[in-house]
């Protein structure tokens, strides 16, 4: 009869490939992810405004162009009505031609020709005459970062940016 010797308990270690992280180490790449996301969302949100200012400053400068345009070809007197969020321009009818949103946070200044300071633009209109020579006017968009200034040169039409 043979005898089964059992031996001590050894204790079996698997290789330390097949081990996998400790959560430790799953922590610390959480950690640094979050990080990144963070600053990328900050730096994505910042490009955003950004780009919704570029977008106004632009639209304002069409709004501008349209307004002497029309009151050339139409010969009909255009209004720009600037509003806390919103410029709109109208014809002399009282029709809503166009309008151009302000971004979020976003403060329209205008600085009429006889003016030496930038006032706030809203409630403010702006008469565009046709065959007239009119004021000119300076615009500045004030966001939380920066202010964007331009000008509307009623001779040509065209919107000219300060430095």
């Amino acid at each position: 009869m043979k005898q089964l010797v059992l031996s001590s308990c050894r204790r079996i270690r698997p290789n330390a490939a097949a081990q996998g992280f400790t959560l430790l180490e799953i922590a610390i790449v959480l950690i640094i992810a979050s990080l990144l996301i963070g600053a990328g969302s900050v730096m994505v949100s910042g490009m955003m405004n950004d780009r919704a200012v570029q977008k106004t400053v632009s639209g304002m400068e069409a709004l501008g162009v349209e307004a002497v345009s029309r009151a050339a070809t139409y010969r009909r007197q255009q209004v720009l009505s600037f509003q806390k969020d919103r410029c709109d321009l109208y014809d002399e009818t009282g029709d809503l031609i166009r309008s151009v949103k302000l971004p979020a946070g976003a403060k329209m200044l205008i600085r009429r020709y006889y003016a030496k300071d930038f006032t706030d633009a809203e409630g403010q209109t702006v008469r565009i005459l046709p065959g007239c020579l009119m004021e000119p006017f300076e615009l500045m968009l004030r966001d939380v970062d920066e202010d964007f200034q331009f000008a509307l040169d009623p001779l040509t039409g065209g919107f000219r940016a300060d430095a």
